[in-house]
């Protein structure tokens, strides 16, 4: 029986059902639908009213897609959105009675580990014994690093991503010495070359 997963992230809202046979994953369905959730919360320090809405209605659509393939569970995420929003909770709230399951906000650790689990699942080449992943989303950033065969060694993420950057800086100059600041201060470049 397939699962459902719902990703719902600062600049996308992401549907997953699959199963998993002999080992790997089958995706049985996919689909997305683009919220400017981070660029409010930048911009604004929140989502709007209409944007709360806008997502409520695309996590209803979706859970109910998810529903169609008789999923054994359904999973809501919230990342960066449930933390960063000045109204997270209304929110979660929205999301929860759209989806008609709870609605998680991962932290940063489980948003890494998951996306880390996920790329080295999903790898379409083999593995070396040591590896790096980096997960740029709309508007946090997580890396970690380990051996495909367990848990991350190394996780750090940072408030910063694709949306958040774009919205606040007006050159590619200012990106670059954003991203430059935002790493020196997660120390991301000192403790991944510790842990080699």
């Amino acid at each position: 029986m397939p699962v459902g997963v719902l990703d719902v992230g600062s600049n996308t809202t992401r549907l997953l059902v699959a199963r998993v046979e002999r080992g790997s994953i089958v995706v049985v369905d996919k689909d997305k639908v683009r919220l400017p959730l981070g660029e409010e919360i930048e911009r604004f320090g929140g989502v709007s009213a209409l944007h709360v809405a806008s997502a409520a209605k695309a996590v209803h659509k979706l859970a109910n897609r998810a529903r169609l393939h008789s999923v054994q569970s359904l999973d809501v995420f919230l990342t960066a959105p449930g933390r960063q929003s000045s109204n997270a909770a209304e929110l979660v709230a929205a999301l929860t009675t759209a989806a008609g399951v709870p609605v998680r906000v991962l932290s940063t650790a489980e948003e890494g580990r998951l996306a880390y689990g996920g790329a080295v699942a999903t790898a379409p080449i083999d593995l070396p014994e040591r590896i790096a992943v980096c997960d740029v989303g709309g508007a946090s950033t997580e890396v970690a690093v380990g051996s495909p065969l367990g848990r991350p060694e190394w996780l750090e993420s940072v408030d910063l991503g694709s949306v958040r950057l774009t919205t606040r800086v007006g050159s590619l100059a200012e990106a670059r010495a954003e991203t430059a600041a935002a790493s020196a201060t997660a120390g991301w470049l000192t403790r991944a070359d510790s842990t080699s």
